[in-house]
């Protein structure tokens, strides 16, 4: 057998019969080797062609990397190298209610061109130890789109006056588009059943950050792609209804009084 080395026989001078019996032996010796009954093990060569494979090896499972993020379902991981410290709690997605998706406030406020620069510069955290954001948060159902509105309120650190409000109403592409905004402070918004109520304290000359005057409101419907004011009322302090007298009405740090501040579908100032 090719590649095997045979046991080495000694034939002696003496005669043929020696031979024949050495020969026989050797011949037994290869019939047994290439048997595998009875318990005889197959041996083979390093270079034989019939060598038998070796088993395939299963794939370990890949351990992920140390970066890899285990949170719960349905959170993003967390950015690579060092956060800032503390990471605000305010500063963490929402997830609207009726979709799937989540929304980076802060990043769509920031994003936004018609969010004027001194609100940007409120979005900070008010507190390293609080971890707040001075952003708030709500949804209604303000316009006829197919998902809820985010309407978000943005005060200063140092008083929590109001410093902007806004509505944001999600496409069909799934992106959100601002479809109102206030920015004259103190201002506030909130969703009342399907129309939009915007609050301004009226300050006259001499209140105390504390005590305004009045306070306006004026309540948004959606009609036509947009908001349209339905109703403005102004409750005076102890006569609610009573309009406050026109040097009450300067809110603007220009002194035009316009409290209107709000904005149609496209972003045009109305």
């Amino acid at each position: 057998m090719a590649g095997r080395r045979g046991a080495v026989v000694a034939v002696a001078s003496g005669g043929r019969a020696a031979v024949a019996v050495a020969t026989a032996t050797v011949l037994l010796a290869s019939v047994l080797a290439g048997c595998d009954d009875g318990g005889v093990r197959i041996e083979s060569s390093a270079g034989s062609s019939s060598a038998l494979p070796s088993p395939e090896a299963s794939p370990l499972p890949v351990s992920p990397p140390p970066s890899a993020f285990r949170g719960p379902p349905g959170t993003k991981p967390a950015p690579e190298g060092p956060l800032p410290s503390p990471a605000p709690t305010g500063a963490r997605p929402v997830y609207p209610p009726d979709t799937e998706g989540e929304l980076d406030v802060l990043e769509l406020l920031r994003e936004d061109p018609k969010v004027g620069g001194n609100v940007k510069k409120a979005l900070r955290p008010c507190s390293a130890e609080a971890e707040v954001w001075p952003v708030d948060v709500s949804y209604g159902r303000l316009t006829d789109g197919h998902a809820y509105d985010v309407l978000v309120n943005v005060s200063d650190c140092d008083g929590g006056m109001g410093v902007g409000s806004y509505v944001y109403r999600q496409s069909t592409n799934g992106q959100y588009v601002g479809v109102f905004s206030a920015e004259d402070p103190p201002v506030h918004a909130e969703a009342d059943g399907g129309r939009l109520r915007v609050s301004q304290q009226v300050y006259a000359d001499g209140d105390p950050v504390c005590c305004p005057s009045a306070r306006e409101v004026v309540v948004y419907v959606w009609e036509d792609e947009r908001f349209t004011e339905k109703e403005r009322v102004f409750e005076a302090a102890g006569a609610p209804g009573e309009a406050p007298s026109p040097s009450q009405e300067g809110r603007r740090s220009d002194g035009s009084g316009s409290a209107d501040g709000a904005t149609d579908a496209d972003g045009e100032d109305r």
